[in-house]
């Protein structure tokens, strides 16, 4: 986990009062911001919907991602840092002052996008480009960068290569070779900073530009086995909040 440090102000956070939704997503909804009797159904429901989930991982380390609601145009997510498994952030380190905090599942991070989600086109979009980029929602809960083949902390490294086997020389060679036939190999790797800001703390009372952060080290195809499971898991959270994104 690492420590960032960027100059946000604060920014207020939206909410909306709802008259009516249809099916679950009015149970959802309600008990989001509106603090009465249905808060208990949307913890509820926020749990269910939260079974389906997109993980991307390395060895021990792993990052799970859900959306989780829709309201007024505003998607919700919860997200999580595991080490095999389990989240590496105590819950009770986690701010819930209100309904909307306070209904979060145990040591989940909250975050949300207006209009539609960003992260799934992000993803794409780096796959394809080959190019460092990142997704930061409106409101800067979390922040997702990716490096292609570079690595933290992405600066001229300080030792020096005395030695390589011939085994070894021959397979960079190989590989390089082949790179540059085919542009793009399962095996590429990606550097995946997932950032959350101190905002999602207890007594946090606005946005800091710091917080922690998860930094892994994913091939190509773990990347886009993750990109893949967000899709489905964007389809069928489309279909069952009804939201025509």
């Amino acid at each position: 986990m690492g420590v960032h440090g960027r100059g946000y102000q604060a920014i207020p956070r939206l909410r909306f009062k709802v008259e009516a939704l249809p099916s679950d997503a009015a149970s959802f909804n309600a008990g989001l911001h509106g603090g009465s009797a249905d808060a208990a159904p949307y913890e509820s429901l926020l749990r269910k919907a939260g079974e389906n989930m997109a993980t991307l991982k390395s060895g021990n380390l792993s990052f799970d991602f859900r959306y989780t609601g829709f309201e007024h145009g505003w998607v919700q997510y919860q997200f999580y840092f595991l080490w095999k498994g389990e989240p590496m952030v105590r819950d009770e380190s986690l701010k819930r002052w209100n309904d909307y905090w306070n209904c979060r599942p145990e040591s989940a991070f909250l975050a949300n996008e207006h209009g539609s989600d960003g992260l799934l086109p992000f993803l794409r979009g780096v796959l394809e480009n080959n190019e460092a980029d990142y997704w930061e929602p409106l409101e800067p809960d979390i922040v997702v960068a990716l490096y292609p083949d570079d690595y933290f902390p992405f600066l001229k490294s300080h030792l020096t290569l005395v030695y390589e086997s011939d085994e070894s020389i021959q397979r960079r060679e190989a590989r390089k070779k082949l790179k540059e036939e085919k542009g793009k190999l399962p095996d590429d790797s990606f550097t995946f900073i997932a950032f959350v800001d101190a905002y999602n703390f207890k007594d946090a009372s606005v946005y800091y530009g710091q917080g922690l952060s998860l930094h892994m080290i994913v091939n190509r195809h773990e990347l886009e086995e993750f990109a893949n499971q967000l899709e489905k898991e964007y389809s069928e959270f489309k279909l069952r909040f009804k939201a025509d994104l």
